[in-house]
């Protein structure tokens, strides 16, 4: 499994157009010992405007690993939400549901004018993400300390510090250590904090479609959706057959387009029909759908 792990890594450096495959080769494989004995804190830049600060050697997960060695590890995706979060006629308003210790919030914040809201369930993990969007001096997102679902009420959720795979366990998943955390509604947040995202990255271990049925109504007017594939996503808006969203689609950032083949280990992208138009003007091509 490990020798598997590390070959993962390496491919996924290799096809990172963003970095030098020899310099991240070699940072990567230097981690460990970075993990283990580099002064604390441990500064990890992501870009020019954000920078990951890890104060104890515990919150240094798979995330931090690949942010060492690559800066911007998911490199077509991160490029596109530092490039359209930019421009505050497309987005406004993002969120980050399954934020872990905040990357893809901090980056999406980049942008002042963006509002971010970011999720983060586990409660040492939540405290580290408040920590690092302190550091960056990040006013414009704001971090809630619960899950999103398709109803509210109390879950379990694995209980592992700082992972970035922790979930909700299921009634037959539940021989691991867990912790019980708040679940809300996607849809009645919104309604209550009067938020109506443009776009949405979630990242939630398989709870993906859940979450998404809880934003029926939310997701009708959003633009963009940005969520890992864990999972069938039917029965949400997602779907084809919802008419709504096209997709999956996955981000050539270099090109300025979208494309329906997977080129790259990175999540799949659902675009609203109606924001084609907006991301045309923005100069990305997009992939010809039958109408």
């Amino acid at each position: 499994m490990g020798l598997f792990r590390l070959f993962k890594n390496f491919k996924h450096i290799a096809a990172n157009p963003g970095c030098s495959t020899a310099r991240s080769l070699i940072r990567h494989s230097l981690w460990h010992m970075v993990k283990r004995a580099a002064p604390l804190p441990l500064k990890v830049r992501l870009t020019e405007r954000s920078e990951l600060s890890i104060n104890h050697r515990a919150e240094m997960n798979g995330c931090v690993a690949l942010a060492w060695s690559q800066r911007l590890y998911d490199y077509h995706n991160m490029s596109f939400l530092l490039d359209v979060t930019g421009h505050s006629t497309f987005c406004r308003t993002g969120l980050d549901i399954g934020a872990n210790i905040g990357i893809y919030s901090l980056l999406m914040s980049e942008s002042r004018e963006v509002q971010m809201h970011a999720f983060e369930p586990h409660p040492a993990t939540f405290q580290a993400l408040q920590k690092i969007l302190d550091y960056n001096h990040r006013p414009n997102v704001k971090a809630w300390n619960f899950a999103l679902s398709d109803k509210d009420g109390s879950v379990s959720f694995s209980n592992a510090d700082f992972n970035p795979t922790n979930r909700i366990v299921s009634e037959a998943g539940k021989g691991q250590t867990t912790t019980e955390v708040m679940a809300l509604r996607g849809d009645d947040w919104c309604q209550r904090e009067n938020v109506q995202p443009d776009i949405i990255k979630i990242d939630t271990e398989g709870h993906e479609a859940i979450v998404l049925q809880g934003l029926a109504d939310a997701l009708r007017t959003t633009k963009l959706v940005l969520v890992e594939e864990n999972v069938s996503l039917d029965g949400t808006l997602l779907s084809p057959e919802a008419g709504i969203f096209d997709g999956p689609w996955y981000v050539d950032f270099p090109q300025r387009k979208f494309v329906t083949r997977k080129h790259a280990p990175e999540d799949a992208v659902y675009l609203n029909k109606n924001a084609h138009s907006e991301l045309n003007a923005l100069g990305y091509s997009l992939p010809k759908v039958s109408c």
